[in-house]
C-alpha cells in the first residue's frame, strides 16, 4: 500500500546504513527525495547516485523528488538530471496559485499542495481544494496532496499525536479521491467536488474491489487508476497505520490484508 517513502535529502545517506542490515528481500523500497528549503536542488542527482552505489541498496528505486522553491524565480533551478524522476513542486494556495501552476505545467513538473498541518488554520477549505483540482485538470497537471490526510473520510480528529492535542476538521483521502474522480471524468463540476470533500458520513460512499460510489455516481477501478495517473497522483500522510485502520474499521479493507 505504501507507494513511496519520502526521505529528506539531508538524511538520504542514512538509508544505505539502515538497509545494509536488512535481508535482501526487505530492501525493495521505492523512495521520493525531499529537498528542503536549505537544500541545493542541484545536489539531488549526486545524492541519489551515492545511495544507488552504496552496498546493500540493491532493489531500492528512487522514483521521485519533491521541492518547495521560495519563489517562481527559483523554478528553473529544478534540475533536468534523472528525467525519469517524477518531480513535484509545492505551490501556494493563495492569489499566486494559477501563476505557479502555469509555470509548473510549462516545466513538465507535477504540482504538490499541503492539505493540513499542526494547527487548524493550515487546512485549506473544501472550496479551495475543489478549485485546485479543477485548475490542475484544465492544465493536465498531476497533483500530489500531502499533510493532514491521515483519515479515510472528513471529520474532527486530533491534530497531533500528543495527549490532549487540540482537534480540528481534517480532509479525508476517500473524499479527495471522489472529488478528483468527479473532476477528471467530468461527471461533476467543481461545486460537486466541493460537496464530496465536505461529506462527513462515510455511509455516503460505497467502496469495493470494483468501484467507488457516491450520490448516484459510480467510478470503476479503471477510472480510479486513470485519475491516479493524470490528476490525483499521490496522497501523502505522516502515518501509515491510521489510514489502514480507518479502512478496516469501515470494512473497506479486509482485516486479513
Amino acid at each position: 500500500m505504501l507507494g513511496r517513502l519520502v526521505i529528506p535529502l539531508s538524511r538520504l545517506d542514512e538509508v544505505a546504513q539502515v538497509l545494509g542490515g536488512l535481508p535482501a528481500i526487505e530492501r525493495n523500497w521505492t523512495i521520493a527525495v525531499l529537498a528542503g528549503a536549505g537544500d541545493p536542488i542541484e545536489s539531488v542527482p549526486a545524492a541519489i547516485h551515492r545511495l544507488q552505489a552504496s552496498p546493500g541498496t540493491a532493489g531500492i528505486t528512487v522514483s521521485a523528488m519533491e521541492t518547495a522553491p521560495a519563489s517562481l524565480d527559483a523554478l528553473p533551478a529544478v534540475p533536468d538530471h534523472h528525467v525519469t524522476l517524477e518531480r513535484f513542486v509545492e505551490v501556494p494556495l493563495d492569489a499566486t496559485r494559477d501563476t505557479w501552476l502555469d509555470a509548473v505545467a510549462a516545466g513538465g513538473w507535477h504540482a504538490k499542495v499541503r492539505t493540513g498541518g499542526l494547527t487548524a488554520d493550515r487546512f485549506p477549505s473544501p472550496a479551495s481544494l475543489a478549485s485546485l483540482l479543477e485548475a490542475c485538470a484544465q492544465r493536465g497537471l498531476p497533483l500530489k496532496t500531502t499533510a493532514g490526510l491521515h483519515h479515510a473520510t472528513r471529520g474532527a480528529y486530533r491534530l497531533t499525536y500528543e495527549p490532549g492535542s487540540p482537534t480540528g476538521v481534517m480532509h479525508g483521502f476517500i473524499n479527495l479521491l471522489v472529488a478528483a474522480l468527479l473532476v477528471r471524468t467530468r461527471a461533476g463540476t467543481a461545486a460537486d467536488a466541493q460537496c464530496a470533500l465536505e461529506v462527513h458520513d462515510p455511509r455516503e460512499f460505497t467502496l469495493d474491489e470494483e468501484a467507488i460510489g457516491w450520490r448516484g455516481h459510480t467510478f470503476t477501478a479503471a477510472a480510479c487508476a486513470d485519475t491516479r495517473t493524470h490528476l490525483l497522483r499521490s496522497v501523502g500522510s505522516c502515518s501509515f497505520e491510521e489510514p489502514v485502520a480507518d479502512l478496516r474499521a469501515l470494512e473497506w479493507l479486509p482485516r486479513d490484508r
